[in-house]
């Protein structure tokens, strides 16, 4: 079963714009992780533009923090964070999350945030083997995947009004890993690549959105707002239309929204 990638260079630019919706989640997954000593080798798998990395970096200064991800734009942006915070022994890579080019047993900490087991098009089996293969005896991993599609109430909504539009058939469906979801796989898949224990939980969150504008920003800054704006004018606005009645059942009586989510936590040591 395979999907496709979304274009995480296209939405780069405006990536941040959404960490409000999922703002719980980098601090979750440090605080299941144990205190590092310092100068531990924090990796930070599909980081983005540096999260949950940055976070880790921000509480534990003294560790040395590599983050990894396959868009450069992404990684120019966790970059350019790093330096204007003034943060040392930090770096950024445009690397793939099976590839990492770091050496045998040198990881400390891994962790990451919505890219670690959670797509085929990052060769999920790969990218397993080349954590195992990196992380040192006993390190520790700390990581948050998405739970079922229906469960991510936001991107549920954007791909099923989109995908019914010229081209939209193309688009990544959330639904297509839901097998990943299923209780006990992920787990079942960590024990099977040679970790010695694992601890998963559920972390479930409201986000909230104030008002229609932000709710059509949030859209057009997903990895769907690329395909969004290839629409012709008359084909977006309908769109956009499509997707705020979508929302009417979110709408709260101030006119902003709140829309349910929520995620799995893994973590343990190898």
């Amino acid at each position: 079963m395979t999907t496709e990638a979304p274009d995480y260079n296209g939405a780069a630019r405006g990536w941040d714009q959404l960490e409000f919706l999922i703002r719980p989640v980098a601090g979750a997954i440090v605080e299941r992780l144990p205190d590092p000593a310092p100068g531990a080798f924090v990796l930070d798998l599909g980081c983005g533009t540096g999260e949950p990395g940055l976070t880790v970096k921000t509480r534990h200064p003294a560790v040395r923090l590599l983050g990894v991800d396959r868009a450069d734009l992404m990684v120019e942006i966790a970059r350019a964070k790093a330096r204007s915070l003034g943060f040392g022994d930090t770096a950024f890579e445009t690397r793939l999350m099976s590839d990492t080019a770091v050496a045998p047993a040198s990881v400390d900490l891994l962790v990451s945030r919505f890219a670690f087991l959670m797509l085929d098009h990052q060769a999920l089996e790969l990218s397993l083997a080349e954590a195992i293969r990196v992380m040192r005896p006993g390190a520790a991993y700390s990581f948050a995947v998405w739970d079922r599609s229906e469960l991510n109430t936001l991107i549920t909504l954007f791909r099923s009004v989109l995908g019914g539009f010229p081209g939209g058939a193309s688009l990544p469906d959330p639904s297509a890993i839901n097998y990943l979801a299923e209780p006990g796989y992920r787990a079942h898949l960590l024990l099977r690549a040679g970790v010695t224990n694992v601890e998963e939980a559920s972390l479930s969150w409201d986000a909230r959105i104030p008002d229609r504008e932000s709710l059509v920003g949030v859209l057009e800054h997903s990895p769907f707002g690329v395909f969004l704006k290839s629409l012709e004018p008359a084909a977006r606005a309908e769109a956009v239309s499509r997707i705020t009645e979508g929302a009417v059942a979110y709408r709260e009586p101030d006119g902003g929204y709140r829309s349910p989510t929520t995620c799995r936590l893994f973590g343990g040591r190898r």
